[in-house]
């Protein structure tokens, strides 16, 4: 059985590549989610929404196209699943990678790898000072610092895989300090992490991001 890898949260791809799409009722968000699949086989890769977004955006900005060699090759299956952030929280950052980090560090035991591009992890950015435990457990930077060290999942993060990438550009200032952050919990707890830090002229936008994905899953994919 495979755990699931993840994509921290793109319209061409090639013509064999198979794909599928499925809507289902969410009781809990009172609405329609829509998700679609590309390929077949291979490791299923979990692809978060960035914020507001719809489950197609991956592929309209050219995120299918740049993952379909893996994908036709039978590697790698994508599942792009649509947000949830207008029934859970609204703010102007990459919400795709936010909830990669909180599922991933939630649920070691299902997700295997992390791959968080421009990600947050911090509740306090949409919070400020409030905390519940709806909002603790939803804080990665949070539940984290205060999970206890003979806490399981610290056993199961030092041997999974921790990708997260942010660029020292424009729009990256609230994601670059988050990214740090969450660099230097890790690193407190020794869970091995590839924390990259991309130039100053990476800024917090689609272009950057495809070439990042391209990057990051061409070394993730060759071990």
């Amino acid at each position: 059985m495979y755990r699931i890898s993840l994509l921290l949260s793109t319209k061409r791809h090639r013509k064999h590549m198979k794909t599928s799409y499925q809507k289902k009722y969410s009781r809990n968000l009172g609405r329609e989610m829509e998700y679609k699949t590309y390929g077949e086989q291979g490791r299923p890769v979990m692809v978060f929404a960035s914020q507001n977004g719809r489950f197609f955006d991956y592929e309209d900005f050219g995120m299918v196209d740049v993952l379909s060699p893996y994908i036709e090759s039978g590697k790698i299956r994508l599942i792009c699943a649509d947000s949830s952030d207008e029934t859970f929280i609204a703010t102007g950052c990459s919400m795709g990678g936010y909830h990669a980090g909180n599922f991933f560090f939630r649920r070691p035991d299902l997700f295997d790898t992390m791959v968080a591009l421009s990600g947050l992890y911090n509740a306090d950015y949409f919070f400020g000072q409030y905390m519940d435990q709806t909002v603790y457990e939803n804080s990665p930077l949070n539940f984290l610092a205060g999970m206890p060290d003979e806490h399981p999942y610290w056993e199961m993060y030092r041997k999974n895989k921790i990708i997260l990438c942010v660029g020292q550009g424009a729009w990256e200032e609230d994601l670059l300090s988050s990214t740090r952050r969450m660099d230097n919990l890790l690193k407190e707890k020794q869970v091995p992490a590839w924390v990259d830090y991309w130039g100053y002229d990476v800024a917090h936008d689609w272009d950057w991001w495809r070439k990042q994905a391209a990057y990051f899953f061409e070394k993730l994919l060759a071990d």
